[in-house]
């Protein structure tokens, strides 16, 4: 029998279900950090699926949904002229998908 879980926020449940349909509805980000000696030209990351881009200091941070869209993120920056000096990603935790959660992000 499957276990029902509930998030709530202020007393209130924000959403509830199996742990399989909240991870769909949830939809984890995995964050990218890429670093440059050099960054790309304007416009490399047109059409491409990300989210919550920040560019300071060459050094590029973006959330995105899949580690297999990492591959294609790579190549674009490289063929927009930016001399790539690491690239690094980690899964977001469960306190920022809770933020999220509360903020009514994931519904």
């Amino acid at each position: 029998m499957p276990i029902t879980l509930f998030f709530l926020n202020n007393g209130k449940t924000q959403v509830q279900g199996t742990l399989s349909s909240l991870w769909t509805l949830l939809n984890p980000h995995i964050r990218l950090v890429l670093r440059f000696a050099s960054l790309p030209k304007e416009g490399w990351d047109k059409d491409l699926p990300l989210t919550h881009i920040i560019n300071n200091n060459n050094r590029i941070e973006m959330n995105i949904r899949e580690k297999s869209e990492i591959p294609d993120i790579i190549d674009r920056v490289v063929a927009a002229g930016g001399k790539l000096l690491s690239c690094s990603h980690e899964e977001e935790s469960i306190s920022e998908i809770y933020t999220r959660l509360s903020k009514g992000e994931c519904k």
